[in-house]
């Protein structure tokens, strides 16, 4: 290859890749170019808008310490909250979760 000349097509100086990506983005500019169509889809609502949704909920009471005014705190508890939420419309009482808690002595 003696006095032969090879002109170097790098990566800088304008390689196939380069050509390959402005004939992608040349593809891209030719399908954008004349009036796009777009279809508007409704949305579907899973409930209807009107109907009012009612939600289970539960009670979640604890008492925890051991001292003589909080014997009935407990029980006050269940009540005021189980009265609460079967009071609600919009609510459907389904139970009542405790944790006993007992402090070190």
């Amino acid at each position: 290859m003696k006095g032969k000349t090879r002109e170097f097509k790098g990566k800088w100086s304008g390689s196939k890749k380069d050509e390959r990506k402005e004939a992608t983005r040349q593809k891209v500019r030719d399908a954008f170019a004349g009036k796009v169509e777009v279809e508007i889809i409704p949305a579907i609502y899973d409930t209807e808008p009107d109907e009012p949704k009612v939600l289970r909920v539960a009670a979640y009471c604890r008492v925890s310490t051991d001292q003589e005014s909080q014997t009935e705190s407990y029980e006050l508890q269940v009540q005021h909250y189980k009265t609460y939420i079967q009071g609600r419309s919009d609510w459907t009482y389904v139970g009542t979760y405790a944790d006993e808690e007992r402090p070190y002595p």
